[in-house]
């Protein structure tokens, strides 16, 4: 989905979507709403993608200690 977002954004204003997946972009003199707002959606892809690495890592961590305990009782 980021490459999407990305890709739209470039197309609307070159190498906007680069920089928005890649850094914060300041919109403060950003006349276009359509750049505005993919870049806010570039904006929250990349933090629930980082929330989703983090989740993915405690589920494994959770898991790997599942099989530490599992083997410890036996």
């Amino acid at each position: 989905m980021g490459e999407h977002i990305r890709k739209i954004l470039n197309e609307i204003r070159e190498g906007k979507g680069d920089a928005a997946l890649s850094e914060d972009v300041d919109l403060v003199w950003e006349q276009n709403q359509k750049v505005v707002e993919y870049v806010n959606l570039a904006y929250r892809w990349k933090q629930f993608k980082a929330a989703k690495v983090a989740l993915d890592d405690k589920l494994a961590a959770i898991h790997e200690a599942d099989v530490l305990l599992a083997n410890a009782i036996v």
